[in-house]
């Protein structure tokens, strides 16, 4: 499983495709992030055998709750449908093939989640505005460190992600930002790495210093579709004075 995180999809996904295409191995895209994301000019959802995306509230394109499966496969696609209502073999008889469960999208969801659909390539635009202004005044600030956007890759800045220089404590930084100057950070991507959630302790094996480095050393800045110029000044504003409090200690 290959996880687009932040709306970045790994340039390595090729790689992994061909990899998993010696093994008979099935890739499949973890999207939730990854709405309208692509690595050169190839969209999320087309790298594996199916692809999932979340309609979360947060996401940039949603429809309040739900998802989404995307898939060459119309076996996979006809197991999904399957799947999301109650095992039924088909929506209208009333007999059950798999043990599913009730995923079906109202219509109201899939109403207002098309509206967004319609918007999504504006909704990106003004995310990379706001990206390309921050990273334009992070490069100023000594240690913090957007994530670099590699080549051939186009985010849609689901998520601004920094990292914070070594040493310094993400909480009180947080802190900081919010009682100074009203500026809540959201969640970080993942505070934990997957190796240290309590429901996989027993999977754990030995440590893995990088995840756990990076888990614990990046913010994530705010960003969203409507985010003003104003905006993002006071954010820009306050994430300079902390960091220049920070260093000066």
């Amino acid at each position: 499983m290959a996880v687009h995180i932040g709306g970045l999809i790994p340039p390595q996904i090729d790689e992994l495709r061909a990899l998993c295409d010696e093994r008979g191995i099935a890739l499949v895209e973890d999207a939730a992030h990854a709405h309208g994301a692509t690595f050169d000019g190839r969209f999320a959802g087309s790298f594996g055998a199916a692809a999932a995306f979340s309609f979360y509230p947060t996401k940039v394109v949603t429809s309040g709750e739900g998802g989404m499966v995307l898939t060459f496969s119309e076996e996979i696609a006809q197991e999904a449908r399957i799947y999301r209502d109650q095992g039924k073999g088909a929506f209208s008889a009333n007999h059950h093939v798999r043990l599913g469960s009730a995923w079906r999208m109202s219509e109201l969801h899939a109403a207002t989640g098309l509206v967004h659909l319609r918007r999504m390539e504006e909704f990106i635009a003004r995310r990379r505005t706001v990206a390309a202004r921050y990273d334009k005044a992070l490069a100023d600030l000594d240690g913090l460190q957007p994530l670099a956007e590699p080549p051939g890759c186009r985010s849609n800045i689901y998520k601004y992600i920094a990292l914070l220089p070594a040493g310094l404590d993400r909480a009180r930084f947080k802190s900081e930002l919010a009682q100074r100057f009203q500026v809540k950070l959201s969640g970080e991507v993942y505070d934990l790495p997957l190796h240290r959630q309590p429901v996989l302790a027993e999977y754990a094996g030995p440590p893995l210093p990088v995840a756990e480095e990076l888990a614990a050393r990046h913010i994530c800045l705010p960003v969203h579709s409507d985010m003003t110029d104003g905006e993002v000044d006071e954010v820009l504003a306050a994430v300079a004075a902390v960091h220049g409090a920070f260093a000066g200690r």
